[in-house]
């Protein structure tokens, strides 16, 4: 941010003050904001307006702080910022009508686990603009307060509360994590996602009035707006001088307290309420007990017994399960058995899965999210050591947070003239040989730059983990169009394939996708997890699945029993050409149909037929499609079916999934290289490779098994992940459970 976007509010706000203390102070307001969101810091630095709104937010950052960290009295705590304006589609509300600030603090006790949330609308305004600003600020906060306590403690309880609940677990992993309170979230997280936490709910409306009318009396004041059900909301109004007082107290980091206490008698930071969130709704309750009661666990014991398996509840993978043989692309790294990760959640009943894989999830992922403290430690080390290599040539590493990741760790640094990405790129070999720190990818974002640090352990993502967590985004005629693609490293939070609306925090992709990797980067295990979770979340009579692959269907054997596959796995070019010419017929076939029912797609079709004429969504995967290019007869015909394809598949519900080791411009025609708009890329061998496929380099340097680098349409910059992983015998296991459910 430039230092002019700063200059003129603070030079008002803090007139006992040098020019140097000036931007000490402006610094660390850009800090504390970009806590909240990088958002706020790029407005500021672009508009005046909004570097005001910016220091309104961060004083009342800096209130609840003060606040949060006096009611901790020197226990544990664990705090997180959120602008509200990132979750508007979440809320269904917007911008203008939300408040600013989401603060979530997690106070561990000897009685357990407890949860200050709390709601700020903030205002920086003129005297002139009081009046309205005070009727504006308290409208907004009791709104989205308002819309918090019906989720939270309504009575009757919401249908919808643990979806509330969820989202707000899922929030913490945004959070920045300090070395060691790994634990703490995660059993915060846990707490949340089961009702079982004690919640105080509270709002502030802060109104800061940086200038002053000639001659008036003071404007500083503190109003209780609303109290129910112990939810408190109150407004609290710092004239010129009290704001300098509290801009004062900011920039020396004390002396908060004094500064708001002169508002009034009052003392809202002390008034808490802690309660329990509203019981189930019944009839969801039934449900959770139909999912992982007595009834189901028999009916996961004998979906076992059927695929040949039998393993204990909370028992740990057979290492046999975790170290597969060196050529077998895609086997995970074997280093470590731990199936979770710091951002991951605890385990739940798995949501609108078929009731004998939630039965069967629940038992395989019934361990919960156990703390590392050694690669807690490891990070905490690894941070340190970065910023003191970045300082030692010359660049000026800010360290904003850490958190560990399935590969590594993540660093977020603040962004400055003084420390650029190509700063950081430059210097990476050096770090790698002087300082023995393995940077994987540096990636730009708002106001700061992310590094990922590659770790001596890796840890395994298990699909059970992530069906336990994954929600489903179904179309009109209750198809599920996103799909598990692994586990975003920028935020822990599931990386979803969305090939309907937007879902899951991401935009909506393109329908038809690439995938890259050489032996060994996971592409096939990657390619077998998007396919078990087409089938897991969709009924066979919605989704169908055809599968070619030249090496005789080898790495997808323990696939070929899920009912949604259309045919058997397709091994050779004749019968390839044939599948995709047929394909390209149906899809015609599909939209005469759509004409006669005036429907414009597949959704608004079965929408309007009934549901014996329901169409199914079609998958195609030509795996190693790279073999059989060489040939030119097959070249053309999958260029001109895919060409056809590419331009109306997506309407129709036909969706292709090209893989292949090395997609070099040999083997990627025009035809494929436009229409194939996803790029799912895993480790390949060369930065030429990695240009072919993902449009950039970087894919080289990827670590493997697993690894993933996605380009999806709508989504900023590449998206990294790691892919899910199960054995063949969970695999087995997960079939079974599919198909036992497609039998009822």
């Amino acid at each position: 941010m430039s230092e002019n976007a700063h200059t003129p509010d603070l030079t008002i706000a803090l007139l006992q003050l040098g020019s140097d203390e000036i931007w000490a102070t402006a610094d660390k307001a850009k800090r504390d904001a970009l806590s909240i969101s990088g958002d706020i810091v790029l407005r500021a630095a672009k508009r005046g307006v909004s570097a005001g709104e910016m220091i309104g937010l961060v004083l009342s950052r800096c209130l609840l702080a003060e606040e949060f960290k006096a009611a901790a009295n020197g226990g544990q705590i664990l705090t997180a910022y959120f602008l509200l304006d990132d979750y508007a589609s979440w809320l269904s509300q917007p911008e203008s009508r939300i408040a600013d600030i989401l603060a979530l603090n997690v106070e561990e006790r000897e009685e357990g686990v407890r949860i200050v949330i709390s709601i700020v609308e903030s205002k920086y305004v003129s005297a002139d603009g009081l009046a309205k600003a005070r009727r504006d600020s308290k409208d907004q906060l009791l709104a989205t307060l308002g819309m918090f306590r019906e989720a939270l403690f309504g009575d009757p309880g919401r249908l919808d509360r643990d979806v509330w609940l969820a989202r707000l677990a899922d929030m913490l992993i945004d959070a920045e994590i300090p070395p060691g309170m790994t634990g703490l979230m995660e059993r915060a997280r846990s707490k949340l996602r089961e009702g079982d936490v004690e919640i105080s709910l509270r709002g502030y409306s802060h109104v800061y009035v940086h200038t002053s009318d000639a001659g008036a009396t003071s404007a500083s004041d503190q109003d209780l707006l609303e109290e129910s059900d112990g939810v408190q909301a109150w407004q609290e109004v710092f004239d010129r001088p009290d704001l300098r007082k509290l801009a004062e107290a900011y920039a020396k980091g004390s002396g908060i307290y004094e500064a708001r206490a002169g508002l009034g008698v009052h003392k809202p930071w002390e008034c808490h309420d802690f309660k329990k969130p509203a019981p189930r709704v019944p009839w969801l309750a039934a449900m959770g007990q139909l999912a992982s009661g007595d009834a189901g666990v028999q009916e996961a014991e004998a979906v076992e017994a059927a695929a040949g398996e039998s393993i204990q509840p909370n028992a740990a993978p057979e290492p046999s399960a975790l170290a597969q043989e060196p050529a077998q692309a895609g086997a995970q790294p074997p280093a470590s058995t731990s199936a979770l990760t710091s951002a991951q959640s605890p385990a739940v009943s798995p949501p609108n899965l078929g009731k004998a894989l939630s039965a069967l999830v629940s038992r395989k992922f019934a361990g919960g999210a156990q703390a590392d403290a050694e690669r807690d430690a490891w990070a905490q080390e690894v941070t340190k050591k970065l910023k003191a290599a970045l300082n030692s040539y010359g660049l000026q590493a800010s360290i904003l947070g850490t958190r560990l990741t399935p590969n590594g760790c993540l660093i977020k640094l603040a962004g400055s003239d003084r420390l650029r990405v190509e700063d950081i790129e430059n210097k990476r070999m050096q770090l790698l040989t002087t300082h023995a720190i393995n940077l994987v990818t540096v990636q730009p974002k708002p106001g700061e730059i992310v590094v990922t640090v590659a770790g001596a352990k890796r840890q395994v993502v298990s699909l059970w983990e992530l069906w336990s967590r994954r929600e489903l985004n179904r179309n009109a005629a209750g198809i599920n169009t996103s799909f598990l693609l692994g586990l975003q490293e920028i935020n822990g939070a599931l990386l979803y394939l969305n090939l309907g609306s937007e879902f899951g925090g991401l935009s909506s992709h393109e329908p038809h996708s690439l995938v890259a990797g050489a032996t060994g980067s996971g592409k096939s295990v990657l390619i077998q997890a998007l396919l078990l979770d087409i089938a897991a979340t969709n009924p066979k009579d919605l989704a169908q699945i055809i599968l070619i692959d030249p090496k005789m269907g080898v790495d997808y054997a323990p696939l070929v029993d899920l009912p949604h596959m259309r045919d058997e796995i397709v091994t050779t070019k004749e019968k390839a050409g044939e599948v995709l010419g047929a394909l390209v017929q149906e899809m015609e076939d599909r939209y005469r149909a759509f004409a006669k029912a005036r429907a414009r797609d597949l959704p608004t079709y079965n929408s309007k037929v009934s549901v014996e004429e329901r169409l199914p969504m079609v998958f195609l995967v030509h795996d190693e499609f790279a073999d059989w290019m060489l040939d030119d007869v097959y070249k053309a015909a999958v260029g001109a079916a895919v060409q056809r394809l590419g331009v109306k598949a997506r309407a129709a519900g036909i969706h292709l999934i090209f893989a292949a080791q090395r997609p070099d411009k040999d083997v990627m025609p025009m035809q494929l290289r436009e229409n194939l708009g996803n790029r799912l890329i895993l480790k390949v061998s060369s930065e030429a490779t990695s240009k072919i496929a993902l449009d950039r380099p970087g894919a080289e340097l990827l670590l493997g098994r697993g690894h993933l680098a996605a380009k999806l349409n709508g989504e900023q910059g590449l998206v990294f992940a790691q892919a899910p992983f199960l054995s063949d015998q969970d695999i087995e296991a997960a079939v079974a459970a599919i198909r036992t459910d497609n039998s009822i």
